[in-house]
Formats: C-alpha cells, structure tokens, sequence
C-alpha cells in the first residue's frame, strides 16, 4: 500500500479527498498544529503506522506569527524553523526506507515593512530564503518547492484569508489541488516511477502546419510570433536530453520530406541526430509504437507520446492504455507552458542527474550498433565480435547517485526488485558485513559505465552470505554480462572466508527474464523462489557460465 501521513501547523483537513482521489490509500493528516508532537512521540500516529512517505507542509505565518509583527530578526526566525528542521531530521534518521518530503515556506506577498523588503535592510524575503536553502542541508530529505507553486498560479489564487479566519484552513481548492498534484510528482520522481522516453510527432508539434505541404521553409518555425512558439518547444525538448530523456519521432510522413526540414531549414533548433529509431512512415501508430519499445528494449509503459491529433490520441489511449498520453492544448501560445508544467513536470520529474543520464541518447546509439553487429552472427560469435570488458567494483561511494538509480529504476533483470533509499545504500556501503558490488561495462562501440549492482549480506558466524539484490540493466542483456558479475562477486564473498551462499529471485510482471538466473548459476531450489549452494560449487560453475 502507497500510505501517506501529512503533517501541519495549520487545518490540512481538506486535502484529505484530494489526496485520496491522488492515489494515497487513506492518507494520514495530523491534528492541527500535532506536527512536532507526532515527531517526537514514539507512541503517535506517524511512529505506530507504516507509512511509505511523509509530507511535512508548514505553514510560514502560522510558524512565525508574533514575529510577523516586529521588525525582522534573523536568529529568533531561525531558531524557531530549526526546532521543526532537526525534528525531520532525527525522525529521518531512524526511518530511512520512508520518503520524506518537506514544503518550503513561503510568506504572504504583503507584509508591514512594505518597500523595505527589496533593499534587504529588514526584510522577511531575505531571512526566508535563508531558511528555505537550510532544506537542503537535510540528509535524506526531498523538498517540494510550494514556491514554485505560488509565482505560477499566484498567492490570491491558492489562498483565502476567509477560509483561514473560519477554521485555520489557508488554501483555497485550487490550492489544496496544486500541492497534492505537486506531491504526487516529486514522491513518483523519489521513487524512480518516471517514464524515460518523449515520443513526438511533427506537423503541428514540432512546427506549425504541414512539411509535405507547405515545404522546408513554409512551415510556421522562426523567431518571431507563432514561428518562435515552435521554435522554443524544440529548444526545450532538445534540453530534456540533459535529463536523460530519450527521444524519438512517430509520425504519419514522407520521410524524404522530414530529413530536409532537418537539414534545411535554419530555424531547426533540434537536430535528426537529438533522434533514436524514429518512425516516419504511412504506418499505424500503435504498431510504430511497439516497434520503438522493442528496439530500445524498453517497455511500452516507459513511453510518453504527444500529438496534435484527438484521433491518434484516442488510438494510443485505446489500445496502449500504459502508455502515457497527454491533452495537447488547442491555444498554441500555451504549447510550451503545457509542454512543461503537463509533460515534463508530470512525467519526467527528476531529483538527481547522474553522468550516466545526460549520455542516454549515445549510450542507445551505440546500442543499435550493436543490434546492427549482430544481424547474421549466432549469439556466441555476436558476444566475442562485442570485445566486451567488464570491471566490478566494490564499496565505491562515488557512484551513490547511480545505485540509487539502478535500484529505483531497473525490473526487468532485478531478482528481487527491492527499492532502497540513498541514505540506506549509504548505511550499506559503511556496514562491514554488507557488500555492494557494481559492474561496470565497456565494449568496442564505448564505455556504458556503471550497469549492475549487488547486495551481498555476510553472517560471518554461519561463514554464510547472502544475496540481497542482483541486478543488471536491460541496456546490456543477452550478453552473458550476469554471469560473468556472479562469477566475480562470488570469487569476493569466497575471499571473505563464506562457505556457501544464499539466494532469493521475487517474481513479478516485469522482471521475466531474471526467471532461472540462480539455476542456471547452479544453485538449488530450497522452498519457494529460495537458493543456496556451496560457494565453490557456484565459483566453479559461473567461471565455466563465464568464460
């Protein structure tokens, strides 16, 4: 169950019905002004339930109040902020596995010291940005910007002072609406649950009218009026690149047609190379779509498509119900606003950039070298024409931010799909009977850096490890990769003077391939989806699976 508990300095009561409509199975609200209680008592609410995320949502000018009312000090604003900060902290810490969520604050647009405030000299503005930058010294904890929420939508919008006079309650419901969406965003960014291609159609999306008709150089796509709208979605959907974000085209063209434009027209802010395995074609859609997820060996449900079309929408929702299928606005001014506040925020949301994301597009290039290598070669002459090396490393802390990734990310050849949090991994890289093995890959076409991880759990008492977690990115299967990272990771655990070793494979829809791996590897089955075998029998195996 995807639980929630919500915790306030002022009446979030409302948010309840949101929250649920959301996702959140009966999302937990504290009582008004509880937030600090809840904390700190370890017979609450927030310590007695098993809650997947915390949200804690204070309100500023309920925290501050008498000080609103005096000229600015800076330490008794601190202080009182730091009370509640080093109580998420300390909570934090002894709740690792929950994800922690904290809202910045934000103060009313008008306060009494009116046009000091920009000078800075005594200014609310100043000290609340100080304090809001502090969030970012908590280990482990997320914020969601309710800044951000306030410039876009506007504070008399979000707010009524009505509602807070009658019964403590400070947003409107278009307020409530914003930062439960806002919520839901960051917790799926959190957790992995984003989708990680952009599939775009053309005429109309990435210039206005049609190429086949109005030509190269007819096509609404310049620097000024409709032309620059265009233009500047172009621009932003090249930058999403940096994010790790694949892109792709499906659209109904002559493909003849389409690559002039690119070569041709100079307003083209985005290049045919910013590209993988595009569809141009008479085809239908939905078939166009399931050929992009197979040549990116990718599921369908990791695809987010846009088109102006209500009919080639229609069809894709119809018939791909996973894959993710945004309104496309009918105002053109709004396109690049839609495109990402609705599509970027909604289904690319990110918390953490890793080298790794920002070489996606040439790490999938070099991948459809590789299944170009492999047209006419059986499997074993494909592997050795690869020149494949491999390099696992263990307990290297620099590469943090890619674990994380791979265990929030990766199913379809994770064994038991278990999803850590970064201040977990963190604990394991420094516990001496926890190891954490990363495998690193490189091949004739480049360096795909690091693509598996494994947890490796020792009970030094019995002379038994066990394996926690083995993955391996879907980027480099069906190269015998696995085996030759088992191979050297249970040369490790016999090092560490282990004589056998356990196992567990957790099935679930997504990760069939894993299904066998420990057999083939030469463990037995003890129970259900349980393994163990002697650490030599499975050295000798794996090295002969291996070589």
């Amino acid at each position: 169950m995807n639980k929630l508990a919500l915790l306030s300095n002022i009446n979030m009561a409302p948010a309840q019905n949101v929250l649920s409509t959301e996702g959140w199975d009966e999302p937990y609200i504290c009582e008004y002004g509880q937030h600090l209680r809840d904390l700190l008592d370890p017979g609450s609410s927030l310590n007695t339930g098993q809650y997947h995320t915390v949200w804690v949502h204070l309100d500023a000018q309920e925290l501050f109040k008498d000080l609103l009312f005096t000229l600015p000090d800076a330490e008794q604003l601190k202080e009182r902020w730091q009370e509640v900060t080093q109580a998420i902290q300390a909570w934090q810490v002894e709740h690792p596995s929950v994800n922690v969520i904290v809202s910045n604050l934000v103060l009313p647009p008008s306060l009494f010291t009116n046009f000091l405030e920009p000078r800075g000299d005594f200014s609310f503005s100043n000290i609340e940005q100080q304090l809001n930058q502090s969030l970012s010294e908590l280990k482990g904890v997320h914020v969601l910007d309710a800044q951000r929420l306030f410039r876009l939508y506007g504070y008399q919008s979000l707010c009524d002072e009505k509602y807070w006079y009658l019964g403590r309650i400070r947003y409107t419901n278009l307020g409530f609406e914003c930062l439960c969406r806002e919520l839901k965003r960051l917790d799926r960014a959190v957790a992995g649950k984003v989708y990680k291609v952009l599939v775009c159609d053309l005429d109309n999306v990435l210039w206005g009218g049609i190429v086949g008709e109005n030509g190269v150089n007819g096509v609404e796509l310049s620097e000024d009026g409709v032309g620059k709208v265009y233009r500047d979605v172009q621009k932003t959907i090249r930058a999403l690149k940096q994010l790790g974000v694949l892109l792709t085209i499906n659209s109904k063209n002559n493909e003849d047609d389409v690559r002039e434009i690119f070569a041709k027209n100079r307003m083209m802010a985005l290049a045919w190379e910013d590209f993988v395995v595009p569809h141009i074609n008479w085809n239908n859609k939905a078939e166009n779509m399931q050929a992009i997820a197979g040549q990116l060996n990718l599921g369908t449900d990791s695809l987010v498509f846009i088109d102006d079309s209500p009919q080639e929408r229609m069809l894709i929702r119809e018939t791909m119900p996973e894959v993710a299928v945004p309104d496309f606005p009918r105002d053109v001014a709004q396109l690049q606003r839609w495109l990402v506040e609705d599509v970027i925020y909604e289904y690319f949301g990110r918390v953490e950039l890793t080298e790794s994301d920002q070489l996606k597009t040439e790490q999938y290039d070099r991948k459809i070298k590789r299944d170009i290598q492999a047209e006419g070669l059986d499997l074993k002459s494909y592997i050795k024409s690869l020149q494949i090396t491999v390099d696992v490393i263990e307990d290297d802390v620099s590469e943090l931010k890619r674990y994380h990734q791979l265990t929030a990310k990766t199913n379809q050849f994770n064994l038991t799909t278990r999803r850590y949090q970064l201040q977990e991994l963190e604990e394991f890289l420094n516990e001496p009977d926890v190891g954490v093995f990363a495998l690193r890959y490189a091949d004739k076409f480049g360096d795909e850096g690091i693509v598996g991880l494994a947890i490796v759990r020792y009970d030094g008492g019995a002379e038994r490890a066990h394996i926690d977690t083995f993955l391996l990115s879907c980027r480099v299967l069906g190269r015998d990769v696995e085996h030759a990272f088992m191979d050297k990771i249970l040369k490790a655990i016999r090092r560490r003077g282990m004589t056998s070793v356990t196992a567990e494979f957790v099935p679930t829809p997504k990760n069939r391939p894993a299904s066998g791996f420990y057999e083939k590897c030469g463990f037995t089955a003890k129970g259900e989806h349980q393994y163990r075998a002697p650490i030599d029998d499975l050295v000798s195996n794996n090295y002969r699976l291996a070589s």
